[in-house]
């Protein structure tokens, strides 16, 4: 109901607003928790680096990721001014997708590394 008449730009902005009205809150908490697990497992793999290097690619990403989500949840719920950022995984835009695909790929070259250097030692 929402996303015909009073929500602007349904597919991008309030992508999340509508994912709740059309499945429900659990959905919503679970894709919260989804988004919580990410970022923990990208600061367990930076804290698992051996390299400052790669720590800090890690927390870089994982601060990265976690504000999108806050600034766009917190302006979905009125709490500040919605600003355009997007929703990681799930708002529609070719150049966010393609910084959130090499961000990602960084993260997972910093796993390969903490693997490789393992075996090493």
């Amino acid at each position: 109901m929402q996303k015909y008449l009073y929500l602007p730009e349904p597919y991008t902005d309030f992508i999340f607003a509508i994912i709740i009205e059309e499945l429900g809150v659990i959905t919503g908490v679970a894709i919260i928790l989804m988004y919580m697990f990410v970022i923990l497992r990208i600061l367990l793999i930076g804290r698992k680096s051996p390299k400052n290097r790669g720590a800090t690619i890690c927390y870089g990403i994982a601060a990265y990721l976690f504000l999108h989500i806050a600034i766009n949840l917190m302006g979905i719920m009125g709490l500040i001014p919605l600003t355009g950022v997007p929703l990681p995984f799930m708002s529609y835009g070719g150049s966010f997708t393609i910084c959130l695909v090499a961000a990602l790929t960084m993260v997972q070259r910093v796993s390969i590394e903490n693997g490789i250097l393992s075996e090493k030692q």
